[in-house]
């Protein structure tokens, strides 16, 4: 992909587009093909996002029409202002750029939780023939990533053997995850509802990285936000959101607080394992290794996690060695 400040004919469209010149501020890289910048305009400082998404690798028309199907829903997703499907340009709106992440060390921490909380329960109204199942052979294969990328391919062969001597424990869990995803009600999920999604501007909070909705395990998208990847949350906070997301949620009939408990955690130790493949498959297939710093994070979060489900708590044991391998890893000069 030719880089946005040598693409003289992107640079046009968008200056085209605004009616002026601009500023342009690249924005972190994520773990999409995507490439993101605010661009700002000289003459009274109004902002939008530039997305750069090649179309041969990114479903762009999947992004367009469910910004649509939020936005009927009244959910605060950026609209598309002006878009080349051939060369994959959009120009979308510009959410803020404070990420939730930086409210998260604030004395208001709890009720920035509880508003993302609200927007789970909003888009799990949401009802559309775009949105396909999230079926139990793509969770499968998402858990899968965790042993084939992460394990194999990123740790090598102490990790594979590391595998291999937990390999019963590791096929067990991964039935009892499945099953108690599978079992829950279903309804449409974001599936990436974490602190890097959610932008905050003037009080409110808007998400970003909507493309990939499914319909699937209620408690998906508070197990996104709560077992996050980038943030470690305390027990106080993820009980007071699950105690006020079944007070309000339409699933929350017949389910007491100890299953739903167990469910949440079932969900996020699931999500968390495709992470550690995911960040791994990063690194080693397309060369970004933005990621890599969180993996300690993640295995910390998953052997706590571990403990509160008894049926995987022999899988703490695999996440503690995994840890020190990663530490050792990470020390050694590659």
């Amino acid at each position: 992909m030719k880089p946005i400040e040598e693409n003289s004919e992107l640079l046009s469209w968008c200056r085209e587009a605004l009616s002026d010149d601009f500023n342009r501020q690249m924005l972190p890289l994520e773990a999409s093909n995507r490439e993101f910048s605010r661009l700002q305009r000289k003459s009274d400082g109004h902002s939008v996002i530039l997305m750069v998404s090649p179309p041969e690798l990114e479903n762009n028309r999947q992004f367009v029409r469910l910004s649509q199907v939020f936005a009927r829903g009244n959910i605060p997703v950026p609209q598309v202002i002006k878009s080349n499907f051939q060369k994959g340009w959009f120009l979308v709106d510009d959410l803020g750029e404070k990420y939730v992440l930086s409210f998260y060390d604030d004395a208001n921490r709890s009720n920035t939780l509880l508003k993302a909380v609200d927007l789970i329960l909003q888009i799990q109204q949401i009802k559309d023939p775009e949105i396909e199942p999230y079926s139990r052979d793509r969770l499968s294969m998402e858990f899968d990533l965790f042993g084939d990328w992460f394990v194999a391919k990123w740790l090598g062969d102490p990790g594979q053997k590391l595998y291999s001597r937990h390999e019963k424990e590791i096929k067990d869990a991964k039935d009892f995850l499945l099953n108690a995803m599978t079992n829950q009600p279903v309804s449409c999920i974001h599936r990436d509802f974490h602190c890097k999604n959610l932008l905050v501007r003037n009080d409110s909070i808007g998400i970003i990285d909507f493309q990939d909705a499914l319909y699937g395990p209620h408690l998906y998208d508070l197990a996104s936000l709560l077992h996050d990847c980038y943030f470690k949350h305390s027990d106080t906070d993820i009980e007071l959101c699950l105690e006020y997301y079944l007070q309000n949620s339409n699933f929350s009939e017949g389910i007491d607080f100890i299953n739903a408990y167990m469910h949440l955690n079932c969900t996020g130790i699931q999500r968390q394992l495709k992470a550690l493949g995911i960040f791994a498959r990063l690194s080693l297939r397309d060369r970004k290794n933005t990621h890599l710093s969180f993996i300690p994070l993640v295995l910390d979060s998953l052997i706590h996690s571990a403990g509160k489900v008894p049926p995987i708590q022999t899988l703490q044991n695999l996440f503690t060695e995994l840890k020190l391998l990663v530490q050792n890893k990470m020390e050694t000069p590659q």
